[in-house]
């Protein structure tokens, strides 16, 4: 015979798991480029520490600073038809103009999509940054990204899991 305090004892220890089990967050799936997606390195030159500013006048000022050495990488980013990059994140900022069609940039933060054309720019802060880039044209489309990077880091684009604001049917 089973002792009625013994039951209550098994019976809150099982509770307790199964509410611990469920408590445990599942971790985000990462989302994988889509279609036919293939960006191509072009070139890669190193710079040592940059303390960088130009003026031309009052309405241009660039500034360009780094403690440590930095990768410049440009690349040929070729989309597909119905292509898309997958949600992601790069590890320093990209300045990217798009050479041949159009694309669609997603930001994460609003889930808002901008038409690009041919010869329009837009830019990538990098870091905690989270976009999509999707060729939603049956045409082909080709953008060119300068990228600055902290010297050597891998990978040069991190897989995201799509933000919780943005609906299933982007990606």
């Amino acid at each position: 015979m089973t002792h009625p305090r013994r039951k209550f004892v098994t019976l809150g220890l099982s509770t307790v798991t199964l509410i611990s089990a469920a408590l445990i967050a599942v971790p985000a799936l990462a989302t994988p480029p889509v279609g036919d997606f293939h960006p191509v390195p072009v070139f890669k030159g190193v710079f040592g520490p940059l303390d960088l500013k130009a003026e031309k006048n009052d309405k241009w000022d660039l500034l360009l600073r780094s403690k440590g050495q930095t990768d410049l990488r440009v690349t040929t980013v070729s989309f597909g038809a119905h292509s898309s990059t997958g949600w992601h994140s790069h590890p320093g900022p990209n300045l990217l103009t798009v050479t041949v069609g159009e694309v669609v940039v997603y930001e994460g933060a609003l889930c808002l999509g901008t038409t690009i054309h041919t010869n329009g720019t837009f830019t990538d802060t990098g870091g905690s940054h989270i976009h999509l880039v999707r060729n939603e044209t049956g045409d082909p489309a080709v953008v060119m990204a300068t990228a600055f990077y902290p010297h050597g880091v891998t990978p040069t684009l991190t897989s995201e899991p799509q933000p919780n604001n943005c609906p299933a049917g982007i990606l």
